[in-house]
């Protein structure tokens, strides 16, 4: 069994939408390496490469788009204030989320599917695609029902143009994302990341641009976004001897894509949900003013999930190659329990300097973001830990009991905002998104301990209890 990297897409705000597959190809790479620590890490076509560069690569990825995306987003906020942060953050979550529905199963399939040892990588760009397409296609589609019915309540401010620049991007980043995971189980993990990178710097240096000469407008931030993520898409290709498409035999493995990737879509897209929707009950509820209030306090609380997420994927492989369930499920438990140590400790010391850094980053105006930016973190750091949790429990075959937890959490979300946010203004989706997504760890945490006979107190620091080294018999046995 090997670890999986599931909803590591979990984007930045501003910019983070663009097409991350992120740390996903490379527990590929771990994987071959816990089942055979003298083998060299081998992906598709037989492609081997060296698990620290290809480790290194997508913290790269996956960090330095997290921090070109924050400085995109302290240019653009400055310039367009609160309520045109409020239009660009809701447009960009509108399209990422669609992506990140749309390709939420098709990834874990292709993870899933490059483990077996398959080798045509032809095939695998194909079918990717056409997967990415399809699923892309009925989101859009979904889209398009929903900007008709709602334009005057939840769209209100985009206008058609801007939809259909929706819908399009939405299907461009579904393509990148399954392009990118193609191409990082070929071996190719490093040009990933150098090309998600050169496209995210364009994004920043067009809004630099803009800011800089006063022709900054909402529509130039999307436009710029979009060019970024096509750019990163391109050079993903790039050159087009590289990625060789092959149609014959391509349509049985997409619909093994599409059908396996159905088999996890309903909690991945929940979670997903869970962590986009509050930002469209703000702007029902509250307006474009305080969505760019309340996406400064969740940019911030972002960086926060990025360092505990990156501190994760780079614990769970140091501790040993055994394939023994029962030691996965050790790593684990120490893994989680670090994390909220260390999770802690960050949101406090984030939390405790929220109206500086707000101030400082985003303007005076933004200080009182401070209070939803607290009442976030604790909720944040609980998310970050269920990701390892989640992985397990996924390759356990347990997909049927995650779904219902990820429902729960997304009903309780939805009904907690919907019920705060007339009251307390955007620090209401502050407190109802942290509960749900505390509910959903506990959930998690609770089903993995079901499933190896642990204690919940075995996912706590280790100085804290001594359970979480022992080995046990449970009902994962």
């Amino acid at each position: 069994m090997h670890q999986r990297g599931h909803l590591e897409a979990v984007v930045p705000e501003g910019g983070g939408q663009e097409a991350d597959v992120l740390l996903g190809p490379a527990t590929i790479a771990v994987r071959d390496r816990e089942e055979d620590p003298h083998r060299p890490a081998v992906g598709l076509d037989g492609a081997a490469g060296s698990l620290p560069r290809h480790a290194a690569a997508s913290a790269s990825l996956f960090i330095g788009r997290a921090a070109i995306a924050f400085l995109a987003s302290l240019l653009f906020t400055r310039a367009l204030g609160a309520s045109g942060r409020g239009q660009v953050l809701f447009i960009l979550n509108t399209a990422g989320m669609l992506a990140l529905l749309a390709g939420a199963g098709t990834g874990s399939a292709l993870l899933r599917w490059g483990a077996t040892g398959a080798q045509d990588v032809g095939r695998a760009y194909t079918a990717s695609l056409f997967a990415g397409l399809i699923w892309g296609g009925l989101a859009a589609a979904g889209f398009g029902l929903a900007y008709w019915q709602l334009d005057r309540s939840v769209f209100s401010g985009v206008g058609g143009g801007e939809a259909l620049g929706v819908v399009g991007l939405a299907l461009a980043l579904v393509a990148g994302a399954n392009v990118g995971q193609v191409a990082g189980l070929a071996g190719r993990l490093p040009r990933l990341a150098t090309a998600g990178l050169v496209g995210s710097a364009v994004y920043l240096v067009a809004v630099a641009v803009g800011a800089a000469t006063t022709g900054l407008t909402v529509g130039f931030v999307v436009a710029a976004f979009a060019f970024g993520s096509l750019l990163s898409l391109v050079l993903t290709m790039w050159p087009r001897s590289s990625v060789r498409l092959q149609l014959g035999g391509s349509g049985r493995l997409t619909r093994e894509l599409l059908g396996a990737g159905l088999r996890t879509q309903v909690a991945s897209a929940a979670v997903l949900v869970l962590w986009r929707l509050d930002v469209v009950l703000v702007k029902v509820y509250r307006g474009y003013a305080e969505v760019g209030l309340y996406t400064a306090a969740t940019s911030i609380a972002e960086i926060v999930l990025v360092i505990i997420v990156s501190l994760r994927t780079a614990l769970l492989p140091s501790h040993g190659h055994g394939r023994d369930r029962h030691q996965l499920a050790d790593r684990v438990c120490r893994t989680v329990g670090l994390g909220l140590v260390a999770g802690s400790a960050l949101g406090l010391l984030v939390g405790a300097a929220g109206t500086a850094v707000l101030g400082t980053a985003y303007g005076q105006g933004f200080r009182s973001g401070a209070t939803a930016l607290a009442l976030l973190l604790p909720g944040v750091v609980l998310l970050a830990l269920h990701f390892p949790l989640f992985d397990y429990l996924i390759a356990e075959g347990h997909g049927r009991a995650l779904n219902i937890a990820a429902l729960f959490a997304l009903a309780l979300n939805v009904a907690a905002n919907c019920a705060l946010l007339p009251v307390l203004g955007y620090a209401g989706a502050a407190v109802g998104s942290s509960v749900a997504y505390a509910a959903l760890f506990v959930a998690c945490a609770g089903l993995f301990c079901r499933a190896t006979g642990r204690r919940f107190t075995d996912l706590l620091p280790s100085f804290a209890t001594t359970g979480s080294t022992m080995p046990s018999q449970g009902a994962g046995s």
